[in-house]
C-alpha cells in the first residue's frame, strides 16, 4: 500500500486499461494508493494488479496499469486513492468506471466504456463513449457521452454538453449553456444565462429561464418557464404542433425587471411558454 506525504493538493494521473478507480479526497496530509485485482480468482487480474506502476514525484502521482495483451482481454484492477482535498485529477481508460468522492480541483476523465461519477470539482472535462455521467457540483463543464444518461446538479460556470443517445438533466447552471443531443430528452432546472440547444429526437424543457433561449428539436415538445416579473419576447414555430403562450399579454408590456428572448423551433411537437413553477402543462394533442 504505497503512501506518500502530501501536505498540499497534488495532481493525480490515472491510466487504466480495464477496471475501476475510486478517488476520495479530504482533509489529510498524505496520499494512499491501493491496487487490487477485480477478481482474485483471475490470473490476468492478479498479474495486472501486481504490474501496476505507482509513483510520486514533486506533487505528481502516477498510477498506470500494464498494457493488455494482443490476444485476450486485459487484466482488470480496482484502484483506490485517498488524497488531499482540492487535488487535480487526470484519468484515461479503455474500460473503467471512475468515481470521485469529496472536493477536488480541475478534473479531466476519459473512458471508452464506463460510468463517471463526480461529487464536487472545479472545471471538469468528462468523456465516455458508452456510459452514464453524474456530477453533483462543478465549475466550467465540458461533458460528452456517446450513449448514456447525463445527470448534473449545479454548474457554477459555462457548460458544453453533448449526448448522442440518452437523457440529459441539469438542475442549475450560472453561465451560458450549449447542448447538442441526437436522441434523448433535455431537462434544465434554473438557467441564469443563455441556453442554446439542438436535438433530433426528444423533448426540451427549462423550468426557469433568465437568459436568451434558443431551442430546436426535430421531434419533441418544448417547454420554457419565465420567472415572475420578467417579460418574454417569443419567436416560436411548431410546424406539426401547437404553440401555447400561457402568459398574460400585459405581463410582457409593462414595467418589468428583465426580458427573456425565447426562440424555439420544433417540427413535430408542441411548444409551451409559461410562468416558472406553474403547474399548467399542455399535453401533445396528437
Amino acid at each position: 500500500m504505497p503512501t506518500f506525504e502530501t501536505p498540499k493538493p497534488i495532481t493525480a494521473t490515472i491510466q487504466i486499461e480495464a477496471g475501476s478507480a475510486k478517488i476520495t479526497s479530504g482533509d489529510r496530509a498524505d496520499t494512499v494508493v491501493e491496487v487490487y485485482p477485480t477478481s482474485a480468482g483471475s490470473e490476468a487480474d492478479v498479474q495486472a494488479a501486481e504490474q501496476t506502476r505507482v509513483g510520486y514525484t514533486d506533487g505528481k502521482l502516477l498510477v498506470k496499469t500494464p498494457k493488455g495483451k494482443v490476444k485476450g482481454a486485459p487484466g482488470s484492477v480496482r484502484v483506490e486513492i485517498a488524497l488531499p482535498r482540492g487535488s487535480q485529477l487526470n484519468g484515461t481508460a479503455a474500460r473503467c468506471d471512475f468515481v470521485s468522492e469529496g472536493p477536488v480541483g480541475a478534473c479531466s476523465l476519459t473512458t471508452s466504456e464506463g460510468d463517471i461519477r463526480i461529487d464536487q470539482a472545479g472545471a471538469v472535462q468528462l468523456r465516455t463513449q458508452n456510459g452514464d455521467i453524474t456530477v453533483d457540483r462543478a465549475g466550467d463543464a465540458e461533458i460528452t457521452t456517446g450513449n448514456g444518461e447525463l445527470r448534473i446538479g449545479a454548474i457554477d460556470g459555462t457548460a458544453a454538453i453533448k449526448n448522442a443517445g440518452g437523457n440529459t438533466q441539469v438542475e442549475s447552471v450560472t453561465g451560458p449553456v450549449q447542448l447538442k443531443v441526437a436522441e434523448g430528452n433535455i431537462a434544465i432546472g434554473r438557467a441564469l444565462a443563455e441556453v442554446t440547444s439542438t436535438s433530433a429526437i426528444g423533448d426540451v424543457s427549462i423550468e426557469e429561464a433568465h437568459g436568451r433561449v434558443d431551442l430546436r428539436t426535430q421531434t419533441g415538445n418544448i417547454q420554457v418557464g419565465i420567472p415572475e416579473g420578467t417579460a418574454a419576447w417569443l419567436d416560436a414555430n411548431a410546424q406539426a404542433g401547437t404553440v401555447h403562450r400561457l402568459l398574460d399579454s400585459a405581463e410582457g408590456t409593462g414595467e418589468v425587471g428583465a426580458t427573456v428572448d425565447v426562440y424555439v423551433r420544433t417540427y413535430s411537437g408542441d411548444i409551451v411558454v409559461h410562468r416558472a413553477h406553474s403547474s399548467r402543462l399542455v399535453k401533445n394533442s396528437k
